[in-house]
């Protein structure tokens, strides 16, 4: 499979859990999910939304509410953070 077809299928997998884990949040850009699709492996995207999801959480127990451009520009900072090498979770997740 080519790179770019490979790249529509992780947008449409990582639009699917944005759904499903930030339903109250609004849906970003399909170019968006291209992006995130573009810049790194599925595994560290879903990493980057499963992380957003888990801040969105916390931030509603503490009443300072999140929208959906800041979520996707947290996931974004974490997808730059794991590709530059300066958070790494798979060598955390091979350690355990």
């Amino acid at each position: 499979m080519s790179n770019a077809m490979q790249q529509l299928r992780s947008a449409d997998s990582l639009a699917e859990l944005w759904r499903g884990l930030l339903p109250d949040y609004e849906l970003p850009s399909r170019e968006q999910f291209l992006t995130w699709a573009a810049m790194c492996s599925e595994d560290t995207a879903v990493f980057a939304l499963n992380r957003a999801a888990r801040k969105a959480r916390n931030q509603k127990q503490t009443g300072i509410p999140l929208d959906g451009e800041r979520l996707g520009r947290y996931v974004t900072g974490i997808i730059c953070n794991e590709r530059d090498g300066r958070h790494i979770f798979n060598e955390r997740r091979n350690a355990a």
